[in-house]
């Protein structure tokens, strides 16, 4: 069972959508055993999937040392929902890693979603991953947040955490004007110097990634021609390139 983590310090860089569309893709497309970890207290995946806190989620999951009984089944996959008390609680680096221990043989992978923020919950996500994959927007502030996610891991890695970084994934792209090209220039220097690549292709920009948010669908069952759609089927082959590729 291999975990993969999606994060960024900076809010609106496609972590959540990105995490939902490729555990949905994993799950339905690939035939994978996926359960999804939604660890940010706003719960925004868990929204989008229409699934309810009050039916387990990932705190009580935490205070009880145990997954029994607060994993749901939603469209594609199994879900670990969120819960606004992930916003304060109190926990060791290494807790999310045990408790999915008790997840193992039963799913291929743990697909989890973060808070961009520098705190207990996000710090135990990153903790327990295999694979760390950055999503960032061809902006200097979301560039900004992949320097601190990266700062971020650094520290955990001297705690024992022993994930490897999985890649930056470039999302809500334009191809066209000087910004974008130079920005996304930029994602290619950075990944350079932290050892890593940019994953192809980077996810281009389109209302149906937003549409389907809001309708609580994947793309890939929203509106499978979508851009958006097509680039996240595209992603998940790389992922699960970059996944063998660990092996």
């Amino acid at each position: 069972m291999k975990k993969l983590v999606f994060c960024n310090r900076r809010g609106g860089c496609g972590k959540t959508v990105t995490a939902y569309n490729v555990a949905y893709n994993l799950a339905t497309l690939h035939r994978k055993r996926v359960l999804v970890v939604d660890s940010d207290p706003q719960g925004t995946l868990t929204a989008a999937v229409g699934a309810t806190p009050a039916k387990g989620n990932l705190y009580t999951a935490i205070k009880a040392g145990s997954l029994a009984g607060n994993i749901q089944t939603v469209a594609g996959f199994d879900l670990l929902a969120a819960a606004d008390e992930l916003e304060a609680v109190n926990l060791a680096p290494d807790t999310l890693d045990k408790l999915l221990e008790q997840a193992a043989g039963k799913y291929d992978l743990v697909v989890m979603d973060t808070q961009p923020a520098n705190n207990a919950i996000t710090a135990a996500a990153i903790f327990a991953a295999d694979l760390v994959f950055v999503t960032s927007t061809a902006d200097k502030y979301a560039l900004a947040g992949v320097v601190k996610s990266v700062a971020q891991m650094v520290a955990l890695r001297k705690m024992g955490a022993k994930f490897k970084v999985g890649g930056l994934i470039l999302t809500n792209y334009e191809s066209r004007g000087i910004l974008y090209g130079s920005m996304a220039a930029g994602l290619d220097t950075l990944a350079g110097e932290i050892g890593t690549t940019v994953l192809k292709p980077a996810i281009r920009k389109g209302i149906a990634a937003a549409e389907s948010m809001a309708t609580e669908q994947a793309l890939e069952a929203y509106e499978p021609k979508s851009k958006p759609a097509q680039d996240y089927r595209e992603l998940t082959k790389t992922i699960l390139k970059v996944i063998k590729k660990g092996e």
